[in-house]
C-alpha cells in the first residue's frame, strides 16, 4: 500500500503534517514501488529526502531504493538499509552522472525477511536544483 498520509509520528519521535507511506507487500521480501514521471535532470539536481518509520515499528527492517528507469529499462541509482530506530535517515543523492537524461523516478521498499512492522515511510522526497 502507498499513500500519504497526515499527522503522523515518526519513529524519531516527532510528528509530520504529511509523508508518503510504502508498506511492501504482506509476505517474506515483499515489495512497493511508485512511478513518477518523465523528468530532465539537469546540472546541479538533487534527490532529496528522509525515510524511516511510523512510530512503534518495532522490528521494522527495509531497504529504501531509489531507482530510475530509461528507455523502458529499471536502472538502481541508490539503496539504504534501515531499521528501527530513533532517528529518520538523511538522504541526498547528486544526480549529475544523469545530466541531460530524461528519466523516470522509481522509489521502492523492500521488507528485510518478514514485513512484520515495516510501516516505511518517505518524508518529502523531492528533486532540488
Amino acid at each position: 500500500m502507498a499513500t500519504y498520509i497526515d499527522n503522523v509520528k515518526l519513529n524519531d519521535g516527532k510528528t509530520y503534517s504529511r509523508v508518503l507511506a510504502t508498506y511492501p507487500q504482506r509476505v517474506n521480501d515483499g515489495v512497493i514501488t511508485g512511478l513518477y514521471s518523465s523528468y530532465v535532470i539537469q546540472n546541479g539536481d538533487h534527490f532529496k529526502a528522509s525515510v524511516g518509520f511510523q512510530a512503534n515499528c518495532g522490528n521494522g527492517k527495509v531497504k529504501f531504493q531509489l531507482n530510475y528507469i530509461e528507455n523502458g529499462t529499471a536502472i538502481s541509482l541508490r539503496e539504504w538499509n534501515k531499521s528501527c530506530d530513533n532517528n529518520l535517515l538523511v538522504i541526498d543523492v547528486d544526480l549529475s552522472s544523469l545530466n541531460g537524461k530524461t528519466v523516470s523516478f522509481m522509489l521502492a521498499v523492500v521488507a528485510d525477511g518478514a514485513m512484520d512492522d515495516d510501516r516505511a515511510v518517505w518524508v518529502d522526497p523531492r528533486i532540488v536544483r
